[in-house]
């Protein structure tokens, strides 16, 4: 058994209820063999804190919902091995609706990707 365990920083706003100012939450959670980013996330969501907002849709061709700056750089969470001391926070560019999930608007174009320069 494998007692492996990765930390990391998420930050955590909910304008909708008023908060004025965004606070980071550490979490950890167990390593698996090619644990990404968005995989700590869902486990977080699924086993210790139901109320993290996180967005991804991997397979139903919206692909790039999971995108979200982690060390300063905007990634695509479901594509970055989760390591340990990362700092998660939502995509800037963006209106925040809460923690991590961010309005993208209308369906992005093409020429929106690229402006993101996805360090993957």
């Amino acid at each position: 058994m494998n007692d492996r365990t990765l930390r990391f920083k998420v930050y955590r706003r909910d304008p909708g209820a008023r908060e004025t100012e965004g606070r980071f939450q550490e979490y950890t959670v167990p390593w698996w063999e090619g644990i990404k980013l968005l995989d700590g996330l869902r486990y977080i969501q699924e086993e210790v804190d139901y109320s993290l907002a996180v967005r991804w849709s991997c397979r139903i061709e919206d692909c790039r919902t999971c995108q979200m700056r982690v060390n300063g750089k905007v990634v695509l969470s479901c594509q970055v091995p989760l390591e340990d001391n990362m700092v998660v926070e939502p995509v800037p560019r963006y209106r925040l609706i809460r923690d991590l999930v961010v309005e993208f608007g209308e369906k992005m174009e093409s020429s929106e990707y690229a402006k993101n320069e996805f360090e993957i």
